[in-house]
């Protein structure tokens, strides 16, 4: 799509990377379904093979579908170029395995998705890579403490998970600069509110079976940043571990995104007005979530997110596992299910769930305790989403 200037995120968001007379006239993009597509002649099929961006020959090396997710993923973080898997795992372990040879190593934080963190420490040493997490995110000068001559990334994941905490991004920036290396930011929880690459990232990566996939329907990831830093995964570790996403699961996340800028500020409005209510409950322990103006991240938040912290929070009870699970049974409206960023509001039990892999000493590190309780705000009226709460947190 051609224009005289820089388009706002709403409109790349309905049309970003995508020209219906380059599609047959479809105003929707077409589903493309063939693994492999009818080339013209040898050469032209062997230059394509050589480099995946330029045309489409199997499906494992990419398709249609994906390219036009590709290229409106890239418009809205304001990337060069972008890369969708099968899965965020499927990003993360071609992204890291890439950029981290072996010997080298990685730096980041032990408070994020307990996923990230059992390839970090199992598959990522496996593979004979470091990996050092800093002792406090929050501090900038622990993330400069482990930079080292040997350090070859850095990744963040901000919001993390599951307790929504942030850091300072440019001043972390900035030491990835100094040593010449990429900067990598997870921003799962709050695609199009945080801008990674807007404060010094180098690359941005995300889920895409969450926000962009509002329907929970389809697994996807997403890399967003340098060509340089892109073509060789996509003609390299993307081909062969077969990490493609289907056409179908990024048909529906190009429908998706176009409501994600009314979703986003929308659910995050609730999010602010469910969690200042909890702040007020007599059975909750603490309350995480950055846009309260008590929450240690405020300051952070106001810089990095001034349009809102995205639809998770977490919150802990006065109470034990068995609380929790009351809690959890009691919940009408709230859906009990191992996700966020759909559309309907879900609660998670994350030490049983999304970081039961990680060990005791590790759970006490990041605070992640018996009693800890995530929710996803969804697009419910947030009076009926504090009603389910209410009656849910009398029964424990």
């Amino acid at each position: 799509m051609k224009q005289e200037r820089e388009l706002n995120a709403t409109t790349i968001l309905q049309h970003g990377g995508y020209s219906p007379t380059k599609h047959g006239g479809h105003l929707n993009p077409p589903l493309y379904l063939d693994i492999a597509p009818v080339q013209p002649d040898i050469e032209t099929a062997a230059k394509k093979f050589a480099e995946a961006e330029l045309g489409f020959t199997y499906m494992r090396k990419g398709h249609e579908n994906a390219r036009i997710l590709e290229k409106r993923l890239a418009l809205l973080d304001g990337a060069e170029d972008a890369l969708v898997f099968a899965s965020g795992m499927a990003a993360t372990n071609c992204l890291l395995l890439d950029l981290v040879k072996p010997g080298k190593k990685l730096i980041t934080q032990l408070s994020m998705y307990g996923g990230t963190v059992g390839f970090l420490t199992k598959d990522f040493r496996d593979a004979g890579r470091e990996v050092e997490f800093v002792v406090d995110p929050g501090r900038t000068g622990d993330w400069e403490a482990l930079a080292d001559n040997n350090t070859a990334a850095i990744w963040v994941e901000m919001p993390s998970n599951p307790k929504i905490g942030l850091v300072n991004l440019e001043a972390i920036a900035e030491i990835a600069k100094f040593r010449d290396i990429p900067l990598i930011v997870d921003s799962t929880f709050t695609p199009l509110l945080l801008r990674p690459l807007k404060w010094g990232a180098t690359i941005v990566m995300r889920s895409g079976s969450k926000y962009e996939n509002p329907g929970g329907t389809s697994l996807l990831g997403y890399v967003m940043g340098p060509r340089h830093f892109i073509n060789p995964i996509r003609n390299g570790r993307y081909e062969r571990y077969g990490a493609t996403a289907s056409p179908m699961d990024c048909w529906l996340a190009e429908l998706g995104l176009r409501t994600l800028y009314l979703r986003m500020h929308r659910q995050s409005e609730s999010a602010l007005f469910v969690a200042g209510w909890l702040k007020t409950q007599s059975k909750v322990k603490e309350i995480y979530y950055p846009g309260l103006k008590t929450s240690p991240y405020f300051r952070l938040a106001r810089k990095y997110l001034p349009d809102g912290c995205g639809a998770v929070l977490a919150f802990e009870l006065k109470g034990s596992k068995g609380a929790c699970n009351r809690f959890m049974k009691s919940l009408k409206i709230f859906k009990h299910v191992i996700n966020l960023g759909d559309t309907r509001s879900l609660a998670t039990y994350p030490a049983g769930t999304t970081h039961s892999k990680l060990s005791p000493d590790e759970l006490m590190k990041t605070g992640i305790t018996p009693s800890l309780i995530r929710l996803s705000v969804g697009l419910e009226d947030p009076v009926d989403l504090v009603w389910d709460l209410k009656q849910a947190l009398s029964k424990c």
